[in-house]
This record gives C-alpha cells, sequence and structure tokens, in this order.
C-alpha cells in the first residue's frame, strides 16, 4: 500500500463520519479480527484473501492467505468506537503514526473489493491443469516447449504430457511446477490431432 493511498484523519476525538483505517491483528488472526469487529461491534470490515497452490511435503495443496498479512481495513467513526476497535479480539491497534490516525480513501477499498470481492471465499489466482489444457514447460531442459496434458497425478505432483519431441509424439511425465497454462498457446500442429 503507498503511502498516498493514506490519508491523514482528525484526532480521535473529532468525530467526520464512518472511514476505512488499517488495523494491524496479532499473528494469522486476520479473520479472527475480521469476524469479531463484525460480531462483536456491528463494524464492516475487509481482509482480502488468495486462493493458491503450493508445494509441501505432502505434495500441492491449496492454500489460503491474506493479501496483507498481520493487516485488515475497518470502516468505522474513529472518536466513537476507537476503543472498541482497539480492544477487539485479533486485533493490536489502528495503525498511527504519532497522534495522526490516517484512513484509506474509499475508492482504495472498493478498488480492492472489486478485484477480490468475498472474503468468505478467496480469489483462486491459479488453477490446477486439467487433462487436455495446452501448457508451457517453464523451466528445465525443455524449457519452452508446447504441451498438452494427458493426465494429472496429484499424488506424485507430476502431470503426464504429449509433446512433439523430435518430429515424434511422446508422453512423459513432468513436475506440476514445472509448467505454466498461459492464456493464449499455439500448438504444433502434431498436437492439435485429438490422436492418442
Amino acid at each position: 500500500m503507498s503511502s498516498e493511498s493514506l490519508r491523514s484523519s482528525p484526532s480521535p476525538q473529532t468525530g467526520a463520519g464512518p472511514r476505512w483505517y488499517c488495523l494491524r491483528t496479532r499473528t494469522r488472526q486476520e479473520q479472527l479480527a475480521v469476524s469479531q469487529l463484525r460480531v462483536r461491534a456491528g463494524i464492516e470490515s475487509y481482509c482480502p484473501q488468495l486462493r493458491f497452490p503450493r508445494r509441501t511435503a505432502r505434495g500441492m495443496v491449496w492454500v489460503v492467505e491474506p493479501v496483507f498479512p498481520g493487516y485488515v481495513f475497518a470502516r468505522f467513526e474513529l472518536g466513537a468506537a476507537r476503543r472498541i476497535v482497539e480492544y477487539c479480539p485479533g486485533v493490536r491497534g489502528i495503525v498511527h503514526f504519532g497522534s495522526s490516525y490516517p484512513d484509506v480513501p474509499e475508492e482504495t477499498i472498493r478498488a480492492l473489493q472489486e478485484a477480490i470481492p468475498d472474503t468468505t471465499h478467496p480469489t483462486t489466482v491459479t488453477r490446477i491443469p486439467q487433462v487436455g489444457d495446452a501448457a508451457v514447460i517453464r523451466e528445465g531442459p525443455l524449457q519452452g516447449l508446447a504441451v498438452v496434458i494427458r493426465e494429472v497425478l496429484p499424488s506424485r505432483d507430476r502431470v503426464r504430457v504429449l509433446m512433439d519431441f523430435l518430429g515424434r509424439r511422446v508422453v512423459s511425465e513432468v513436475p506440476l511446477d514445472a509448467i505454466e497454462l498461459p492464456a493464449q498457446i499455439i500448438l504444433p500442429m502434431s498436437l492439435r490431432r485429438n490422436e492418442s
């Protein structure tokens, strides 16, 4: 978040209606803070989250993480609700600089909410490849080679792909994280046919 996104607000004693503020949360308690602000205090709050695949010791798993770890946004009147917000479970405090409590412009929050609309259903930023998807190998000796996904082997974090290699159609296995699924890809003519 850039410094232009934050504006200086009046001191907590003077009220100018509800505004959006950035709150610091306790470690990994963003969702607790959001739910407690809503339930206990009736304060509108927002914590954008992303869902994406991550390689772990158990294999590829989907994880959900906040876009701004350790921070959430809440809309309230600073003078009237400051103490309620500061003592809400999961909240460490309101972001401030000395006695200045900068607010976040409404248009900044609106833009975030348009990009990541629902905090109860995180936005997925990538997807697991499906059979028939066109892909590109992004690393290793075959980097840049266009392939077609033949089979997804999730228990081994690998995919079986069909590729045109040295003038022959070859089926091979590659690591799941070694391929990418670009929006547009031009496949070689030999891979455009639906032959096995």
